[in-house]
């Protein structure tokens, strides 16, 4: 019976194969013209649209009688039709068909970055402004950012070696940027480091050991309460630091230190680090310029040339913001002056600022940028306070190796340890280390050296 069915059904496709003429393998199905065959895509421009529509028709009408007599037959669709594909094979698309249209053009892309300034949130397009922020939204591009090059940056950084090198730096994470952290180091040997966003934790032994080249130490301020931030300063092993104290404000984080480069020089260092307006962190900058005021009243008055130093958020390159109008005009009314004036973000704006008290007047140079470390540029700056002398180190050695093995030990040899050795142990030990030292003076005397302790290049 199915042998039946099966001959039944051939004798029926080769009548419509001789009525219809070969199935077709050109339909269309939308918009779209497609043929499929067991060959790659090719474009055929002598088939005209009529043609088509015809054998369209034709299939359709083949369709239905298979379906009739009880075939199955896959449903037509674009690029419903699986084309077949061998390795080291080509296949290519009809993109000549949707160049003729005339309506396919290049992306010609944005001819501006939308940059939001303050905080604030954007939905279907319409700018949502956050609580205490009133400024419009406004088109920057990107001709007014500054990179500079390392030769440039270390030109700059050895115009005077006798002057303290600071390096303000938003590593975002240096957990997972150790290597280029210690290649800056190395590079700009910088006397002082003040980092905010460490990502830093208390149990972060091994990456503190792998962040921290020979000659420097670092102290560094976790956050407790949630994850990322955190603070850092790393200095040279000449500098003196000591920890004053870790305030933890609800709309920014800050660290204070006592730097002393020098005999006579003290300075107090506060790292700050105010994370920007977001979901997790819904704090408005007005809330920040009240509680920083409020801790900028204790801390001016201070008896040691005060240095301020970290990201604040805000853009300070916008004088016609409102939250840099509230930032200067509080700075001013502390007897404060703000120093970086160059872009320290990948986007133009000025984040990472260092400010001093207009009576100190430690800043011996204008701010400069380095290469981009992560999504801001380290801004290097030299001080006033003279560097610290170079740690130098006493070392005491022998030459081991330029010693003559076999007048070593003839010299063992003849010595009283081996021709009349002590019966009591005691003896016998202090008779054992004050021949070999003596032999030692001898083939291989005690030399001394000094050097000069540099970070190890990575």
């Amino acid at each position: 019976m199915a042998v039946g069915r099966v001959l039944f059904g051939s004798v029926i496709l080769s009548f419509l194969l001789s009525l219809f003429g070969p199935l077709p393998v050109k339909y269309l199905s939308g918009n779209g013209l497609c043929y499929f065959s067991c060959t790659p895509l090719r474009f055929d421009s002598s088939v005209s649209s009529l043609d088509v529509i015809t054998d369209h028709k034709q299939v359709n009408s083949t369709r239905r009688l298979g379906r009739h007599l009880g075939f199955r037959l896959r449903g037509m669709g674009y690029l419903g039709s699986r084309v077949s594909y061998h390795h080291n094979s080509t296949s290519s698309f009809q993109l000549i068909r949707l160049i003729k249209s005339g309506d396919v053009s290049l992306n010609p892309g944005p001819t501006a970055i939308q940059v939001v300034i303050g905080n604030r949130h954007s939905t279907n397009g319409n700018f949502a402004y956050a609580a205490g922020n009133r400024a419009l939204p406004c088109l920057r591009n990107l001709d007014n950012i500054t990179v500079a090059k390392r030769q440039q940056v270390l030109e700059y950084i050895k115009n005077d070696t006798q002057q303290l090198l600071l390096c303000v730096l938003k590593a975002r994470s240096l957990r997972n940027k150790s290597a280029t952290f210690v290649d800056l180091v190395c590079d700009s040997k910088a006397d002082l480091f003040a980092v905010s966003e460490t990502w830093l934790t208390d149990n972060d032994t091994a990456i503190l050991s792998e962040i921290t080249p020979q000659g420097y130490n670092l102290h560094h301020c976790p956050r407790s309460d949630r994850r990322g931030g955190g603070t850092a300063l790393i200095f040279k092993e000449s500098v003196n630091v000591e920890k004053v104290s870790v305030a933890g404000k609800g709309s920014f984080e800050a660290s204070e230190w006592l730097v002393n480069p020098a005999a006579t020089t003290r300075l107090r260092v506060v790292i700050v680090y105010r994370p920007p307006y977001s979901v997790k962190h819904p704090v408005s900058t007005s809330t920040f310029i009240t509680e920083f005021s409020d801790y900028l009243e204790s801390l001016v008055m201070s008896s040691e040339p005060l240095l301020i130093l970290g990201d604040f958020s805000i853009h300070m390159d916008l004088p016609d913001d409102s939250d840099c109008r509230n930032m200067s005009d509080l700075l001013v009314s502390m007897g404060l002056k703000q120093h970086v004036l160059q872009p320290t973000h990948e986007l133009g704006h000025t984040l990472d600022l260092i400010i001093t008290c207009i009576s100190d007047n430690i800043i011996a140079g204008r701010p400069y940028t380095g290469e981009l470390f992560s999504d801001h540029f380290p801004v290097f700056c030299q001080l006033k306070p003279e560097r610290p002398q170079v740690v130098v180190k006493h070392l005491k050695f022998r030459k081991i190796k330029s010693i003559d093995r076999d007048q070593f030990s003839e010299a063992i040899c003849s010595s009283r340890l081996c021709l009349e050795p002590p019966d009591d142990l005691d003896t016998l030990v202090n008779c054992y280390n004050e021949t070999l030292r003596s032999v030692l003076d001898i083939y291989a005397p005690v030399l001394t050296s000094d050097i000069i302790v540099r970070p190890r290049a990575p």
